[in-house]
């Protein structure tokens, strides 16, 4: 999942990371997939309930939040349910995470394999209502314009031949439609690196496209971007990537990568650590409309 030249947060679609979580959060984690899974595959709960041989109300069970006595299918029924979504190709993965949340300890942190695509995080994505998010190196993959993105994931395909470039770039651009959904678009702060707007990606041409999407994308309502000047060197974040993301049900996860693993996290203290880490960057990234002044002038410099 991790490209090397970028992160957005790094959870990208090549080579594969473990993931590490806890119960709660891998009780989410089903929860989400199979709503996700479901709405990808076009059936309603009702027709998922057939499936099982169960009454709607109890299937609807598994996709409501109660926390520890929210139920959960079983492995078969898991295994029943991916196959009419028409998405077996997750249940080696969500298996895990199923056993995670049925058996796991409290608090306890447990690695998920080899995570080979995004369907983790996408799946929470997704049902986020807000993404906050700290890029260090390039333009986050939810503000990249197709030849950006297009330039970053044939660089690692290259070098990764079970990557196949056209299916990767196809689904960072679909990740992308969560800005615009309606009615309620994700609402998403983007903390950029200055280095950022000055690292040519391609050519001049294709990064002075991709500057001008970052002022246009600013404009929308449901996103902001702050600019990190490079005059502020030191960062809360330790310059890694991070996402802060938050849902109707007022539960909150942090998601962070090492180049070995990839974590998410919903204690109370980790969830509290990263929002310090935000508010730093607030305080030292220029606002929105300076931030917008600075990436409007290294759009006249591209190439110059």
């Amino acid at each position: 999942m991790i490209v090397t030249t970028d992160s957005a947060p790094r959870h990208q679609e090549d080579s594969a990371v473990e993931a590490i979580i806890n119960r709660e959060v891998a009780r989410e984690l089903v929860r989400y997939q199979l709503i996700r899974c479901r709405e990808l595959g076009g059936k309603l709960q009702k027709e998922a309930a057939a499936e099982l041989g169960v009454r709607q109300p109890h299937y609807a069970q598994f996709e409501i939040g109660g926390g520890p006595n929210q139920r959960r299918p079983d492995q078969q029924q898991l295994a029943t349910l991916l196959t009419f979504f028409g998405m077996e190709d997750r249940l080696p993965i969500l298996s895990q995470v199923l056993d995670i949340a049925r058996s796991g300890t409290p608090g306890g942190k447990y690695g998920i394999g080899m995570i080979s695509d995004l369907d983790l995080y996408l799946g929470l994505e997704h049902f986020a209502t807000s993404l906050t998010v700290y890029e260090p190196l390039l333009i986050h993959g939810l503000l990249q314009t197709r030849d950006y993105a297009r330039v970053l994931v044939e660089h690692v395909a290259a070098t990764t031949p079970e990557l196949d470039a056209d299916t990767a770039l196809e689904l960072r651009m679909k990740r992308q439609l969560q800005l615009r959904r309606t009615p309620t678009p994700l609402q998403l702060t983007a903390y950029i690196e200055e280095r950022a707007l000055s690292t040519t990606i391609g050519d001049p041409q294709i990064m002075r496209a991709q500057l001008q999407h970052l002022l246009d994308q600013g404009r929308r309502r449901n996103i902001t971007i702050r600019i990190l000047p490079e005059t502020n060197a030191l960062r809360p974040t330790g310059s890694r990537p991070l996402a802060l993301l938050r849902f109707t049900n007022q539960w909150r996860m942090v998601y962070a990568e090492t180049p070995v693993s990839a974590h998410y996290y919903d204690a109370p203290a980790t969830i509290e650590h990263c929002a310090t880490i935000m508010g730093g960057l607030q305080h030292l990234a220029l606002d929105a409309a300076d931030s917008r002044r600075l990436i409007d002038a290294a759009v006249t410099q591209v190439g110059a």
